[in-house]
């Protein structure tokens, strides 16, 4: 239910900062209520993931639950959160093949961000799809994904022609960390299509 789980994040103090911080650069409503609705906007505002195609996808499925591609090419698309990665390898859905170097170093304990590649077995028709590719923070909170993410979407001037984003955030290691975020307009609302970081 996003209502009720829109009140729970935004009781958090990552998402409280985030209210205030956006307030402080009028990017969002100092009312509580009209910022709940930006981000049930934001975040679960459905869209069609094809062109011409059904309102079946949301910012939210994408980036924290995954899906399987519209296009039928047997790939994962979205899924960059570590919580449902971890959740579906646990059920046996989520088969991790390995990570993807970064400077040709192992990934240790101190990484906040990992680049994987996995298989992922479809609840539906338990066909095995594949993600060559996907990002995620390890560690954090979905309060904290969605505030940076939210922040990236909304505090950002530049915008390509397809809506992508990128900001640049430095960890207190001094990690620099990209966060790509694709923003579109629906019905004049701001939509996210797509949310994750990169090193």
């Amino acid at each position: 239910n996003s209502p009720s789980f829109l009140d729970q994040v935004l009781e958090t103090p990552e998402m409280l900062y985030t209210h205030a911080y956006l307030v402080s650069k009028r990017k969002a409503p100092r009312d509580v209520t009209k910022f709940k609705h930006l981000l049930g906007s934001l975040w679960f505002r459905l869209y069609a993931s094809t062109s011409r195609g059904p309102l079946d996808s949301s910012g939210f499925e994408h980036v924290f639950v995954g899906e399987e591609r519209a296009d039928n090419s047997g790939q994962v698309s979205g899924l960059h959160n570590w919580i449902q990665l971890y959740s579906q390898e646990r059920k046996g859905f989520l088969n991790y093949t390995g990570y993807l170097a970064h400077n040709r170093e192992r990934p240790s304990e101190l990484q906040h961000v990992l680049n994987l590649q996995f298989l992922w077995q479809d609840a539906e028709d338990g066909s095995i799809d594949r993600k060559p590719s996907s990002t995620c923070f390890i560690g954090t909170s979905p309060a904290l994904e969605i505030a940076l993410y939210t922040l990236t979407a909304l505090c950002s001037h530049q915008k390509d022609s397809h809506g992508k984003i990128n900001s640049q955030l430095i960890l207190p290691d001094g990690i620099h960390v990209d966060i790509n975020c694709i923003l579109w307009q629906l019905h004049g609302a701001p939509v996210i299509r797509t949310a994750y970081p990169s090193i």
